[in-house]
């Protein structure tokens, strides 16, 4: 009899689930939205790629010509 005391006691109740028929809840939204979400992952893979490309110009270019090519790249 325990048991099943300690089992209703542990089911959802309807105003307690996140479904398409629960009611809404609290606060409004999430506050992303699509541009935040699109410019972090495009910013996440560009840092990628440039950090793997890195090592390639420091090859070619010596450690001072990437850090003009650095500097040259945020002066414009």
């Amino acid at each position: 009899m325990k048991l099943r005391a300690r089992l209703e006691s542990l089911r959802l109740r309807p105003q307690e689930t996140q479904g398409p028929r629960a009611e809404p809840l609290a606060g409004k939204g999430h506050g992303f939205g699509t541009a935040p979400v699109l410019l972090a992952a495009i910013s996440t893979i560009l840092g990628a790629v440039m950090f793997l490309r890195f090592g390639y110009a420091v090859g070619h270019l010596g450690l001072g010509g990437s850090i003009l090519l650095i500097i040259l790249g945020h002066a414009s």
